[in-house]
């Protein structure tokens, strides 16, 4: 949604691109920065630099469109960028769909629920499922609350992701 952080209105993908233009950041007042200009920039920055894209979105709210849309922009410049998200369906079509793009996950929130639900345990599996899956993540972001809460039940689950080569 726009509204969150724009002067916009309504959903992203129902905005014309002489629309989202002109919008602004309602915090700083700046312009938006769009998929083009970050991957005329990211092409400009430091041969070290690294973009995390945080996807805060749904597979079903990007869509194929928006996944071709950013494979068309950052495809030649996959192995500097690392998209992230709580979304395992679009962390892996973005990874389909760009050839060596480096992937994150954030399982937080269906750990908790998994923890809460069905105990330690359930929840011990459900991270090794996720970070041993075919499409193994190179960074896996926890909450530091979640992090000391299962430590203080003797579950160390940052090994559980070191273990794996994943890092946290």
């Amino acid at each position: 949604e726009l509204d969150r952080e724009t002067t916009g209105r309504g959903p992203v993908r129902e905005a014309s691109r002489k629309t989202i233009d002109t919008l602004r950041y309602r915090q700083s007042g700046g312009p938006l920065v769009t998929s083009e200009a970050l991957s005329m920039m990211l092409g400009n920055a430091h041969a070290d630099a690294l973009l995390q894209f945080d996807m805060k979105n749904e597979m079903d709210e990007i869509g194929a469109a928006g996944v071709a849309h950013l494979a068309e922009h950052f495809s030649s410049m996959a192995q500097r960028i690392i998209v992230s998200g709580g979304s395992l369906a679009l962390i892996n079509a973005l990874g389909d769909s760009i050839p060596g793009l480096r992937r994150g996950i954030d399982p937080t929130d269906r750990l908790v629920e998994t923890w809460q639900a069905h105990g330690l345990m359930a929840m011990e599996q459900q991270l090794n499922d996720e970070i041993t899956a075919a499409q193994v993540p190179e960074m896996v972001y926890l909450s530091w609350e979640l992090i000391l809460a299962a430590a203080e039940e003797g579950l160390d689950l940052i090994d559980s992701c070191h273990s794996v080569g994943c890092a946290v």
